[in-house]
């Protein structure tokens, strides 16, 4: 038969689990609303009374009451998991969604300060060149609109590298985040290790190394696995279980395989590369200036050449890939299996061979070629990149928000196809399109408007009078002859020949006056003939030029008008006279092409709105899927009120039920007290 006291002893195990229990009800009915908390049940078994079989043994004793083994936390890893992995892809879709939908924005192409509308302006202007070829006004508001739409490039590519500059900033905070959430996790780590080592209750550890967690992931796309120990002679609760692994409580935090967050340290990283959107497409610092030398010397750099009317900087790099077809380092034609396909390189080019029709690898200037690779930047220099903070090996993050904004800064796509987005960062595929615009433009207005030797175009200005002697009774012209008359320019030396030029005088008023005076000594000196002149015009230029390059200007900031003087505009052509407006008109014609620098812009707008579009689709559906993923973890891991309230109820009775069995042993013990009395 058992002991009374026995008896009052598992009536007081009974008083201690019941409380537990509506402890532990308790705190998950205050923590509901709590962020990551996980709810918690508290787990028991029943005690029974050991008995030895022998010969006096008394009869088997009924039980010794109820142990607590512990309060388990109802969460489950694999839903965590899925829900890490979901929110790791939902929030880098989110990044690539947003900047999408702020080039969009920038670019507001349905507000009436577009660039489409500013290139529709500016052909509108060239239609009422063409109209009143000889009006200033006209030709002014040309130029004016010509300039607003230089400006309206410029800063659209401006808006998109803000943007880049912005996400650059975002990346350095984010990874700063990034380490210091590591740091937390690898100290929750040792304490949780610590904590269940002694069998202390730390749940509510576990519960903010999760949320921790779960924001690396959403920072990164990383994966989480538990970690483990193996006992040794000193914690082995059995010599048959030294050698044998255990859960330590604690976990590891992976990234393609690598650790982030071990069991007490934390790998940190580090953003390095350019913080502006045009250094990401230049060459290192070192190797530019390797291919500078090559050419020469940084005095080549300033060396010029007159381009159709037009100093232009004969001498600019450009980093291009070593594509099928091109001539290499070596001098051999590369195809796909040559060591130099693919690769990049920056070199000089000669432009006036350009200008004067030769190929690309023609112009180039030998020897100027510099091959490099991501190992040639610096820390602050070419594409972004992520590395260990520790050692420097570049680490590859795919997903995450760090995962999305390194997707968003890489550079373009090199080589691009011309108005078209690319494979390339939305920011630097966005930008290339201002770069391709400013190009076009510059190319399909300069090839109208620039004297050729089949278009021969004429401007307003007047470069010389070139003067002839009228015999009215023969009708016949000869050249006339200045010398001897006395004519001299302002500086004094003499005019001679047929011709008066119009830069030796500081005024038109000033050459006029001198054409005239030379006009009424010619007839003077030659008796019953009359001195007529042509006002020889100046040859039709480029319309836009570009500003000297650099390793790293690109083009869409270096557009300008080539002049602001609206009588250089050439409206027409000289075999069908200067106020033809037939230039004029084929400018403004040039808008209904479909090459045209506006058909182009209109096919890139398009292809903004389908890249916004499908990243905006892309986010939707992973978002869906994380919340669906949210949902299952909250299903199993947070609190049920009715649940509560009907364990708060059970305790309750548990708690009066162990209540009722002490007094009932106490008036049992008081019995067997009087008896002995």
């Amino acid at each position: 038969m058992g002991s009374t006291f026995s008896s009052l002893n598992a009536g007081l195990t009974g008083l201690y689990a019941a409380q537990r229990l509506i402890e532990v009800s308790g705190q998950n009915i205050n923590n509901q609303n709590t962020p990551g908390y996980t709810r918690q049940r508290v787990e028991q078994k029943a005690l029974g009374i050991g008995s030895e079989p022998s010969v006096f043994a008394g009869s088997v004793p009924q039980g010794g009451g109820v142990e607590i083994t512990g309060v388990r936390r109802l969460g489950d890893f694999f839903l965590d998991t899925k829900l890490r992995l979901e929110t790791g892809r939902a929030a880098g879709t989110k990044q690539i969604d947003s900047s999408w939908s702020a080039i969009e924005s920038a670019m507001d192409e349905l507000g009436t300060m577009s660039v489409s509308n500013s290139l529709r302006d500016f052909y509108k202007a060239w239609g009422d060149v063409n109209n009143s070829s000889d009006n200033r006004g006209a030709r002014a508001t040309a130029i004016g609109n010509a300039e607003a739409l230089v400006n309206q490039i410029a800063t659209g590519y401006t808006h998109i590298s803000d943007q880049w500059k912005n996400g650059r900033q975002q990346l350095d905070a984010l990874v700063t985040d990034l380490n210091t959430a590591m740091d937390s996790v690898a100290a929750l780590n040792d304490r949780i290790r610590k904590g269940t080592a002694i069998g202390a209750n730390v749940n509510h550890l576990i519960d903010e190394r999760d949320q921790l967690a779960l924001h690396i992931s959403e920072l990164t796309g990383a994966t989480v696995k538990e970690g483990y120990g193996v006992y040794t002679k000193d914690n082995a609760p059995s010599q048959a279980a030294i050698g044998t692994a255990y859960s330590d409580g604690t976990i590891e935090i992976m990234l393609a395989g690598n650790t982030m967050v071990g069991k007490d340290f934390a790998n940190h990283f580090k953003a390095i590369g350019s913080v502006d959107m045009p250094g990401i497409d230049a060459a290192p610092r070192d190797i530019y200036q390797k291919a500078v030398d090559a050419l020469g010397g940084n005095g080549k750099l300033t060396q010029t050449f007159i381009q159709h009317g037009i100093e232009t900087q004969q001498y600019q790099a450009q980093v291009r890939v070593y594509e099928a077809g091109d001539s290499g380092p070596d001098g051999k034609t590369i195809d796909s299996r040559s060591k130099y396909f693919g690769q990049k390189y920056v070199a000089f080019y000669d432009m006036e061979k350009i200008n004067d029709g030769q190929s690309v690898n023609d112009a180039r200037m030998a020897g100027t070629e510099q091959i490099f690779g991501i190992g040639d930047f610096q820390h602050d220099e070419g594409p972004v990149r992520i590395t260990w903070q520790y050692g420097g090996h570049q680490v590859v993050i795919e997903e995450g928000s760090i995962g999305g904004l390194m997707n968003n800064l890489r550079p373009a796509q090199l080589p691009g196809v011309s108005a078209t987005l690319g494979n390339g960062g939305s920011w630097a595929e966005a930008g290339k399109l201002y770069n391709d615009l400013a190009t076009n433009i510059a190319t399909e207005v300069n090839n109208i408007h620039a004297s050729s030797v089949t278009n021969k175009t004429k401007t307003l200005v007047t470069t010389q009078a070139a003067f002839q002697l009228l015999d009215p009774t023969t009708g016949k012209t000869e050249p006339a002859k200045m010398d001897g008359l006395g004519l001299n320019y302002p500086d004094g030396t003499a005019i001679t020949g047929d011709t008066i030029q119009r830069n030796q005088f500081a005024t038109d008023e000033l050459f006029d006056a001198a054409v005239k005076d030379a006009q009424n000594k010619l007839e003077a000196n030659n008796f019953g003939k009359s001195a007529i002149y042509t006002s020889v015009k100046e040859d039709g230029g480029d319309f836009f030029k570009f500003a000297a390059a650099d390793n790293k200007l690109p083009a869409a900031l270096r557009l300008q008008v080539a002049f602001k003087d609206p009588q250089k505009i050439a409206a027409g052509v000289e075999v069908s006279g200067i106020y033809d407006g037939s230039v004029a008109l084929r400018i403004a014609n040039q808008q209904d092409s479909p090459t045209s620098a506006l058909n182009e812009w209109s096919k890139s707008v398009v292809d903004i709105g389908v890249h916004a579009k499908s990243a905006a689709d892309n986010a939707q559906l992973a978002e869906q899927t994380r919340g669906i993923a949210e949902q299952q973890q909250k299903a199993q891991a947070s609190v049920d009120m009715n649940e509560e309230v009907v364990n708060l109820i059970q305790g309750q009775h548990a708690y009066a039920g162990a209540a009722r069995i002490m007094s009932t042993v106490n008036s049992m013990l008081e019995t067997l007290i009087n008896l002995g009395r």
